[in-house]
Formats: C-alpha cells, structure tokens, sequence
C-alpha cells in the first residue's frame, strides 16, 4: 500500500511538474516546447482536461500560422484529438466547443464548425462569441439571411455587457464583439437599402453604452451611404470625441469632405488621422494625392 501511494504521489507529482513548465513556456509563446512538455505530462496522467484543451490551442495555432515540423494536416490531427479528449473529460464546458468549432472553420468545415459553435452557445448562452463566429462563418459563405440572424442574436446580449455592474466598460471583451456583430448587422441592412431599420439599430445599443464612439462611427458611415454628409460629419466628430484615438475616423471625415470639393478640410483630417493613427497608409495616400 505504501508502494502504491509512493508511486501514485510520484506519478501526480511529474505530471504537474511537466505542465508547470509547459504552461511557463506557453506565457512566453515557445509554443514547440510547451508542446513537448505538455506531451510529458500525459504520459503520466492522461485525463487532465486542461493539458488537452492547451494542447489543442498550441496545434491549432501551428496549423493556422504554418509553423513548426508538422505538416498541416499533422496539426489539424492532433489539435482534433485534444479538443475531443478534452470534451470528453469536461463535456459541458463551452469554450472547449468553441475552441473545436473554430479549428474546424479554420480547416473550411463550415456545417461541422458551426455544429460546435452552437453546443458552445447552448452551454453558455450569455457568450458572444460563437454567435458572432458563425454569423461570420455563414457571412463568409454569402449566407446573409443566416448570418443576419446570427448577428442579431449576439447584438441581443448588448443589454448584459452593457450594464456597469458586469464588468467596467473599457475591461469588458465581450461588449467589443457584441459591437463587431452590430457594426455587421449595420452593414448588411445598408446592403439591402434598409437604413432605416439600421439606425434603429445603432440608436438602441447608443441608448446603452452611449460612451462608444464606435456606434457614433457607424452612425456617421450609415448617414454617408445616404449621401446624408453634413449629418455623417457630425457624427464622425462625435465619434472622435467621445473615443479619442479611435482609428479611421478622421480619414472618413477627410474623404467626405473630399467628396464635397473642400479640399482644404480633407487634407486638414487627413493630416489628423495621422497624428492618430501614424500607421494609416490610407491617410498618407490621401494626403500625397492631395499636395
């Protein structure tokens, strides 16, 4: 009995070391290595959720950046059986779906991704996430009735991220894809000429969270497929105020009042978004057409 104790402290005791150490190489991105010491780690204790579930993170992101001595689909391989293993061992944790929904978008499983997706959204509805992915995984296949529905349902949860006592406003990731969807829904009721239903949309979520210049931005860009210029400056600039630093945002002001023939004031925002954005190529481009 003794033996066996000893043996069994050993055991636990080496597979915790190997993962200590993976999970030491994994925060400073040495993904090949965290791999091997991960691998280690099964050896001495196969059911351990967590080392699966980040050794199929390690091999999706070899896969997805082509990295590392496996091929492709040596990658795919492993990451799958991971995620699977992982979900077999915790099968109502959500994240683990998702994280194999986006594996199988990523290898083009489009109907098998989205299977996951929705497992993900079951477990968890309150996570935007795997809405927002498949809304872009049914985008990305010219499915747009499927992927407005997506989009809606994920704008649906701005009432949550929105309210203070969650999370503080500039801390909470999930609000931004909650945006990212909205600014998604936007663009396809433009595309099918229904603005108007579009700015209900914006205002709505701007009567939540009217500190996002973000949906000012977008508000602005509705008013400028309208060919409604003075309204989507105005915007714009609220945008700008509200959230300073946000990108893009005087570029779109230079190019409308380039499109009005005021070349004077689009050189003078083009010149700003670069104060704001030094990398705006767009901006540069611009400027250098312009002087």
């Amino acid at each position: 009995m003794v033996l066996l104790s000893g043996y069994l402290f050993s055991t636990y005791f080496l597979a915790e070391t190997y993962q200590e150490r993976g999970n030491d190489l994994l925060g400073v991105g040495r993904l090949l290595e965290a791999s091997e010491e991960y691998e280690r780690s099964l050896d001495y204790l196969e059911a351990n959720c967590s080392v699966h579930k980040n050794l199929g993170d390690i091999y999706t992101s070899l896969y997805r950046y082509e990295e590392g001595p496996l091929t492709p689909q040596e990658n795919v391989g492993r990451a799958l059986v991971h995620y699977n293993r992982a979900i077999e061992l915790e099968p109502g944790d959500a994240y683990k779906h998702q994280e194999k929904g986006i594996l199988l978008l990523l290898m083009g499983g489009h109907p098998e991704g989205r299977n996951s997706l929705r497992e993900a959204q079951r477990l968890y509805p309150n996570n935007p996430s795997p809405y927002y992915i498949e809304g872009q995984s049914f985008l990305e296949q010219g499915f747009l009735a499927e992927a407005e529905v997506k989009f809606r349902e994920t704008s649906a949860l701005l009432p949550y991220y929105a309210e203070p006592s969650i999370v503080p406003y500039k801390e909470r990731q999930g609000l931004n894809i909650v945006l990212d969807a909205i600014n998604r829904l936007v663009e396809i009721l433009v595309s099918k000429g229904e603005t108007e239903e579009a700015f209900e949309v914006i205002n709505q979520a701007l009567e939540l969270v009217p500190e996002s210049g973000r949906l000012y931005y977008l508000r602005g860009w509705v008013y400028w497929q309208r060919g409604e210029l003075e309204e989507a400056i105005a915007d714009l600039l609220t945008a700008a105020e509200t959230e300073p630093g946000l990108a893009g945002v005087y570029l779109a002001v230079g190019r409308i009042y380039l499109q009005m023939g005021d070349v004077d004031n689009a050189i003078v925002y083009f010149e700003l978004e670069l104060e704001v954005n030094p990398q705006s190529s767009e901006a540069r481009e611009e400027l250098e057409s312009l002087t």
